[in-house]
């Protein structure tokens, strides 16, 4: 999903198309290239559904839309109602999903296995141990 770094689902990835087929990645991105476990084309993550972008031709910037869960309340034993976000990116980074939303609003930590919620996450220092 969105949090797994070595996959290219919600994510924003910046590569750099050549002529003569494939591509190079650029310096900047999130993860440099060797590093375990990532996949270097990252530039963002943690969207959930970024359905729109642009990029600013002078700054460089991306404005991304990303439509958040429909909760239609906030439950203390799951997390936060649903949140609708448009991000600034101005730099490499991980914006949350499936962690935290909005303005770091942390989701617990819930066990689908056995309906369980955990503690919430830390949206400082999203940790994905998900097997």
């Amino acid at each position: 999903s969105s949090a797994n770094t070595n996959d290219l689902r919600g994510k924003i990835l910046r590569i750099h198309p050549e002529a003569a087929g494939g591509y190079t990645i650029p310096a900047g991105n999130l993860f440099a290239p060797g590093t375990a476990l990532t996949r270097p084309e990252i530039y963002a993550m943690g969207f959930r559904n970024t359905f729109r972008f642009s990029v600013d031709p002078e700054t460089g910037w991306i404005s991304a839309a990303d439509y958040g869960p429909d909760a239609q309340y906030e439950d203390p034993n799951r997390g936060p109602i649903g949140t609708v976000e448009w991000n600034l990116i101005k730099a490499p980074g991980n914006y949350g999903w499936p962690y935290c939303v909005g303005d770091n609003t942390p989701f617990n930590d819930y066990d689908f296995a056995t309906g369980t919620s955990g503690a919430k996450f830390n949206c400082a220092a999203p940790v994905n141990n998900s097997p």
